[in-house]
């Protein structure tokens, strides 16, 4: 196998991420829907497919490391210090499209990263308002259950 072809898999494999990284963020989008909304459904179902998605990932990692592996050796260093900028940097003007599309999907994981962040702020603040009104309602203090027995009771 050649230098070249190894960057040709190695350009399909960000193709694939990058891809992979689209259909999370539109998953997420779904999922900040059903949070706003409060559709406990929609949630379940966005949940299911991003577990789905995700399991993906450890064959696409092993994947990543054979390709590495194969960089590595066809350049004589460890593969320890290879990064994707790296081999675009070895590979000078041949690497400008693997730079590109490592560059679109750092993009695409920052993405992806700050709608999972603004989730998990919805999904706290909507946990909290559910305890705050279980508390009116119960009368507890939300900590420690107190108050829970002499509801049940009377």
């Amino acid at each position: 196998m050649t230098l070249q072809s190894l960057v040709h898999k190695l350009e399909a494999q960000l193709q694939e991420e990058r891809g992979v990284q689209g259909r999370l963020l539109s998953l997420l989008d779904a999922q900040e829907k059903a949070v706003l909304a409060g559709d406990g459904r929609a949630l379940e179902i966005t949940g299911s497919d991003i577990e789905r998605e995700l399991s993906t990932e450890p064959r696409r990692e092993r994947n990543r490391r054979e390709l590495f592996e194969d960089v590595a050796s066809m350049l004589g260093v460890p593969m320890r210090i290879l990064t994707v900028r790296s081999i675009a940097e070895r590979l000078g003007a041949d690497g400008e499209r693997l730079s590109r599309l490592r560059n679109e999907l750092e993009e695409a994981l920052l993405a992806v990263r700050r709608k999972a962040q603004r989730i998990s702020v919805l999904a706290r603040g909507h946990q909290e308002v559910l305890r705050d009104v279980m508390c009116l309602l119960l009368g507890t203090d939300g900590e420690t259950g107190d108050g829970l027995l002499v509801n049940a009771e009377a």
